[in-house]
């Protein structure tokens, strides 16, 4: 599903869809019973409203006589996509940190890349955007981290 800069996302849902559901003439209903997953759920995959994790995956190779890994890959490609477009513009593509980022697309990315406040403040302001680095409050940052770490 590698999808050029071109192109827009295919969430997997739709290639869950296109390529099995509406071929085979699977209802939500059929697939809901066969596989154990609500109706709601799979409405929502189906919608790109709700990612495909393992258990579904597992759950859907099963009924569709697929791997697991074809369905994490597809969302994790798409994940990808994603959040490379999100960050176009944003941060440049020759700035390492986007391979951080791209790797890592969740919002508490700053505050559990290094254990080390400080240094993880110094790598951020040298290697992002001046126009990110202002928006960041590092305070709160250096406050948050240890505790935030431990807690998870």
């Amino acid at each position: 599903m590698k999808q050029n800069n071109t192109k827009e996302s295919v969430c997997p849902g739709k290639i869950l869809q296109a390529n099995y559901l509406k071929p085979k003439k699977i209802t939500l209903k059929q697939l809901s019973q066969t596989t154990g997953i609500v109706n709601r759920h799979i409405s929502e995959i189906l919608s790109g409203r709700r990612a495909i994790g393992p258990d579904t995956a597992v759950r859907l190779s099963r009924v569709l006589n697929t791997e697991p890994e074809y369905w994490i890959n597809l969302q994790k490609e798409y994940d990808i996509d994603i959040a490379k477009k999100t960050l176009a513009g944003i941060i440049p593509e020759d700035q390492p940190i986007e391979k951080v980022l791209v790797n890592n697309p969740h919002d508490k990315l700053i505050k559990i890349v290094f254990s080390d406040r400080t240094e993880a403040e110094a790598y951020f302001k040298q290697n992002l955007p001046p126009k990110i680095v202002g928006q960041i409050d590092w305070d709160t940052l250096k406050l948050e981290g240890t505790q935030y770490i431990d807690d998870e």
